[in-house]
C-alpha cells in the first residue's frame, strides 16, 4: 500500500513540474516571439524608408 502512494505522489510531482515547465516555455516563447516580431517589423519599416529615399535620390539624379 505504501509503495503505490509514493509512486502516485511522484507522478503528481512530475505532472506539476511538467505544467510549470510548459508555462515557462510559453512565457519564454511569447517573449522571443515578441522580440522577433518587433525586429522583423522594424527591419521591414526601415527597409521601406531606405527604398523610398533611394527612389527620391534616383528621381533627382534622373532629372
Amino acid at each position: 500500500m505504501g509503495g503505490s502512494v509514493i509512486v502516485k505522489s511522484k507522478i503528481s510531482v512530475l505532472r506539476i513540474a511538467e505544467k510549470k515547465l510548459k508555462d515557462l516555455i510559453k512565457q519564454r516563447y511569447c517573449c522571443v516571439f515578441h522580440i522577433f516580431h518587433k525586429y522583423v517589423f522594424n527591419t521591414i519599416y526601415l527597409s521601406n524608408i531606405w527604398y523610398a529615399l533611394n527612389r527620391k535620390l534616383e528621381g533627382k539624379n534622373n532629372k
